[in-house]
């Protein structure tokens, strides 16, 4: 096996050790058979690019079973994957396909890593100018407080929005002066454990088609400070080519 993949369930240290199981004690150039690493997850950190196929994102199981889909694509041109999402359509030709963190839990902490950001396409900046509403929607708790529903306290509302030159847009939150809908500013020093996290994609009126309300999903991160995230897209859009403004 020349690799693998580990996935992190919660924040902290760990250890990780790898075995050559068809291999003595000791090799015969003089390394043992057995290495080891440690790693650190601190609270709050995420980093999302969907370069391996597992990942805890999927679409929300209720709207797969209404007719929404997503599948894994790569753009060979800026090394990118990326989820393309075609929501469902109801009776009144209104989409929505929201995106949910699913299978373990999401920990945020607003002291280190306070920004919040992704990049996705927004259907309202398309030709057609679909209307619809985008946002982080949530329910955990830190102790004894709740903090649910969604960030900055209503649908569209990012602290800032980078449109970008492929047609997608980068949405930006900022969990140290953006309140959840329910209980208020998360303080900074405090882990609040959320068992629902999803981007709720919702109320794209009428398209035409599925296919026309689709959009691509390529990345999910969190920064400990905007100077940090401008660093990142910064190198990001020279790797890339794509530039974006505010």
């Amino acid at each position: 096996m020349s690799g693998g993949v580990v996935t992190f369930l919660r924040p902290g240290t760990t250890t990780i050790t790898a075995t050559c199981a068809e291999s003595d004690e000791t090799l015969p150039d003089g390394f043992a058979r057995t290495a080891s690493f440690t790693v650190n997850i601190p609270a709050g950190y995420y980093n999302e690019h969907f370069r391996n196929a597992t990942t805890p994102w999927a679409l929300n199981p209720s709207h797969v079973n209404s007719g929404a889909s997503f599948e894994r694509r790569y753009n060979n041109s800026t090394d990118e994957y990326y989820w393309l999402v075609t929501p469902y359509l109801n009776a009144s030709n209104v989409g929505r396909g929201d995106i949910q963190h699913s299978g373990s839990k999401v920990y945020l902490e607003s002291g280190n890593y306070p920004i919040l950001c992704f990049r996705i396409d927004d259907v309202n900046d398309s030709a057609s100018k679909y209307s619809r509403n985008i946002n982080i929607d949530t329910s955990g708790s830190a102790g004894d407080t709740k903090y649910s529903g969604w960030i900055g306290g209503n649908n569209n509302k990012w602290k800032a929005k980078y449109k970008c030159s492929d047609g997608s847009a980068i949405l930006i939150y900022d969990l140290s002066t953006q309140n959840f809908q329910n209980g208020g500013a998360l303080p900074a020093g405090t882990v609040a454990e959320f068992a629902t996290f999803q981007i709720k994609y919702a109320d794209i009126k009428t398209p035409a088609s599925a296919e026309e309300a689709q959009y691509r999903f390529f990345w999910f991160m969190a920064f400990g400070s905007e100077t940090e995230m401008s660093a990142y897209l910064n190198t990001w859009s020279q790797q890339t080519g794509i530039t974006y403004a505010e």
